[in-house]
């Protein structure tokens, strides 16, 4: 496996788990944050759908990691 590909899985990898923590409210900075307050007022499921997105993109991106460790 290329160490570029790697990388690039486990950057991306990283990226949507901060997402889905942030997104789905577990982080501190979620629950303090102007944007998230408002866009969560304006739109109740706009975070759910954006947590939802991170965590289909993590799935693919795992798969495809696996994918190519093992094969």
């Amino acid at each position: 496996m290329n160490t570029a590909t790697l990388l690039n899985c486990l950057i991306i990898m990283v990226v949507c788990a901060y997402g889905i923590a942030f997104f789905g409210g577990y982080l501190k900075q979620a629950k303090t944050s102007p944007a998230f307050v408002w866009v969560k007022n304006k739109h109740s499921k706009a975070p759910k759908i954006l947590e939802l997105i991170f965590i289909f993109v993590f799935a693919y991106k795992a798969a495809e990691l696996l994918k190519n460790l093992l094969f």
